[in-house]
């Protein structure tokens, strides 16, 4: 359960915000602060969800960030979709973080990831020139790929069933949007928005065994990346519980470019 956005910062920048907000269950073990690990010869920062070891989000330092929501659906078609997979989602991201471009992930998740395995989710998977995204309905994998500044992005799901609250949270992604000055503000302003009445369906969600636990905010700069982890409580700006951590992130040939014209 989560909500992600992808917002480009312009034509004078390129790059763009990924905003998550994580909802879990209240039972459920806090997550580990993020840290930087070594995948081959990639590095990237990613929180660990200590039940699994796995994540629901990373950023590599190949300039790629990733994004895991579990999809709450109807099987298609009436098939069954399996209900006791045999792998946590959480494993999905950590065995991308190797690859150094989109199209080696897509191609490493086709040649490995086993969607029966797992129960659905979407995977998105943003850089400086695309977005892409990976459905799993618990059968079969499909991807979508559209250019960057196509966006802005949203993406959403919930326990209560995805279609209940995609339009809710949808029409209030696209109205800040229109409505805000300036496209980050509105984006901070949509992450921590929750409705008085339906705290349940609110994109800062809060029902009786479930709530959002953490915002993680990424951003994806022309030479480097940030990653700023806002734990359970922690959705004030400036707020000292914050983790940053920051990778550099430099597209492949750019140093040389910036040698020979400098």
């Amino acid at each position: 359960m989560c909500t992600v956005s992808v917002v480009p910062f312009g034509p004078s920048i390129p790059g763009f915000r990924l905003a998550c907000n994580r909802d879990e269950s209240l039972v459920r073990a806090a997550a580990l602060p993020p840290r930087v690990r070594e995948f081959g010869r990639r590095r990237a920062v990613l929180p660990i969800d200590p039940t699994g070891g796995g994540t629901w989000i990373a950023a590599s330092d190949a300039g790629i960030v990733l994004a895991l929501l579990n999809r709450n659906l109807g099987p298609p078609g009436g098939r069954r979709v399996p209900r006791s997979p045999r792998a946590s989602r959480g494993s999905i991201i950590p065995g991308l973080l190797r690859c150094s471009s989109i199209d080696a992930m897509l191609e490493r998740l086709a040649a490995r990831v086993d969607p029966r395995a797992f129960l659905p989710f979407r995977l998105v998977l943003a850089s400086r020139d695309e977005v892409a995204q990976v459905v799993s309905n618990g059968l079969m994998l499909r991807s979508r790929r559209a250019p960057l500044d196509a966006g802005p992005w949203m993406f959403t799901s919930s326990g209560l069933g995805d279609e209940r609250v995609r339009r809710a949270r949808g029409a209030l992604f696209r109205r800040m949007l229109g409505e805000h000055e300036t496209p980050l503000a509105a984006q901070a302003a949509f992450h921590a928005h929750r409705w008085p009445r339906r705290p349940a369906i609110s994109v800062r969600m809060s029902r009786p065994r479930a709530e959002t636990v953490s915002l993680t905010v990424v951003d994806l700069l022309p030479w480097s990346l940030r990653l700023t982890y806002h734990p359970e409580g922690a959705f004030r700006a400036g707020d000292p519980l914050a983790t940053v951590r920051s990778l550099d992130c430099v597209p492949r040939g750019a140093r040389e470019i910036a040698r020979a014209i400098s």
